[in-house]
């Protein structure tokens, strides 16, 4: 299995649950998981999971002055003009 497959996985075990790069370093050995992440929203843009459908989001975190990014899936929210 992939690293990006390992990391898809992770969040898809808890939607919501976020992964950070030292997150996927210690469970995965990645060292790269900005690029596994890009690798995974090139492959498929919507992730679906028990009848529902997922985008990945990303967003940066400062945390003790270190500035980096965590990512989580979320809910697809349909609006209700594309219901129509």
């Amino acid at each position: 299995m992939s690293q990006a497959d390992q990391i898809l996985e992770f969040m898809m075990m808890i939607p919501g649950r976020k992964i950070s790069t030292w997150i996927a370093y210690e469970r995965f050995h990645c060292t790269t998981l900005a690029q596994r992440i890009a690798d995974l929203k090139a492959k498929c843009s919507v992730i679906h999971l028990n009848g529902k459908k997922y985008h990945i989001m990303d967003e940066l975190v400062t945390r003790d002055g270190k500035t980096f990014s965590e990512y989580w899936l979320e809910p697809v929210v349909v609006k209700e003009l594309e219901l129509f």
